[in-house]
């Protein structure tokens, strides 16, 4: 068993086993959560779908959470720039900030290996529950600020 520790964070405190192919680490909300070692396959919701944008694993999304163009700000610049990549994506919930959802059945079938999200520990078990599949929770941080770098 091998423990690995990001600098600052307990968020990336894990423990991985060399025999099952997965890690058991702690979320931003303090929810233990089992994922695959190798993540391939991600479904962004809530503020992640920026940072997935920022690290560079846009094409790891297989559903993404709804913004209609019309929402689009400087704000919400990743979107934009990710709009040819994201639009044939099944629309899994929506994430603006006058109407928050997610569908549940629609994240089920695009089979992520890992549901991320900048939720509540409530929603995040409530998501996680219903769909069987592992959600980690990342921190919000100040958009530009160090906090939002460390939740990098």
């Amino acid at each position: 068993m091998v423990t690995l520790k990001a600098t600052g964070s307990s968020f990336a405190a894990a423990t991985e086993s060399a025999n099952s192919g997965t890690r058991t680490i702690t979320d931003s909300v303090g929810r233990t959560v089992e994922i695959l070692v190798k993540v391939e396959k991600i479904v962004p919701l809530g503020n992640t779908p920026r940072m997935i944008t920022y690290l560079e694993m846009t094409n790891k999304a297989v559903g993404i959470g709804g913004m209609k163009a019309d929402k689009i700000t400087s704000v919400t610049a990743y979107a934009y720039a990710n709009k040819d990549l994201w639009d044939g994506l099944p629309l899994v919930g929506t994430d603006t900030a006058d109407a928050t959802d997610y569908y549940p059945e629609q994240i089920i079938a695009v089979k992520p290996d890992v549901i991320l999200c900048s939720y509540t520990k409530e929603l995040a078990d409530e998501i996680q529950s219903k769909t069987s599949i592992p959600m980690v929770a990342v921190p919000m941080g100040t958009l530009f600020g160090k906090d939002y770098e460390d939740a990098l």
